[in-house]
């Protein structure tokens, strides 16, 4: 198995530029089957323009681990491996727990246009720190409809369970209730 982890604490502009080049040498990895980054790799790559998909499909691609990712500054990024990655059967995906402070300024973004993303060979998805933003759900949604064989999709919330929080964790169930999924065995678990 060819493994390959990306990560970087460095967020300003110097390593930052020239991000395309990194998303182009992608396609020199035509046998990698396991992808581990962190969000803060991600931003470096945003400095430049993110395509709708690679140059050369990963084809060999079966897991993709995503740590600390913003739906607000790195779902482009995630669309793209996605789109390029057609053999994908397992995604780990954590969001950045600053996040859920942004999220009133996410609910007026543009959702992004998933039309294009099918995960044929998806099985397997995991999220945590799910807080119910609007991004969020539309990832969420997009992974159900666009999903044939899922068999399982576990979410932990972000969301407290006390008194306060639990009318927000009740709503975030309901919406998941009532997204299609393209697997009829698919097993949603939210917790």
């Amino acid at each position: 198995m060819v493994s390959l982890e990306l990560s970087s604490w460095e967020t300003d502009g110097d390593f930052c530029k020239g991000g395309n080049s990194i998303i182009e040498n992608f396609g020199c990895l035509p046998n990698l089957e396991k992808m581990k980054m962190c969000s803060y790799f991600i931003k470096s790559l945003a400095a430049g323009r993110i395509p709708t998909r690679l140059t050369t499909a990963l084809i060999q691609l079966k897991v993709l681990k995503i740590y600390c990712i913003s739906f607000v500054d790195d779902i482009s990024f995630v669309l793209c491996l996605l789109r390029s990655s057609p053999n994908l059967q397992g995604i780990v995906i954590h969001v950045d727990e600053e996040e859920v402070a942004q999220s009133p300024i996410s609910e007026f973004l543009p959702v992004p246009d998933y039309s294009d993303v099918t995960l044929n060979q998806l099985r397997e998805v995991k999220l945590q720190y799910i807080s119910g933003t609007r991004p969020e759900m539309e990832f969420i949604k997009l992974l159900l409809e666009n999903s044939p064989i899922l068999e399982k999709m576990s979410i932990l919330s972000n969301i407290n369970l006390d008194d306060e929080y639990y009318e927000a964790h009740y709503e975030v169930l309901k919406k998941l209730n009532t997204y299609r999924r393209a697997s009829r065995n698919a097993q949603v678990i939210y917790h």
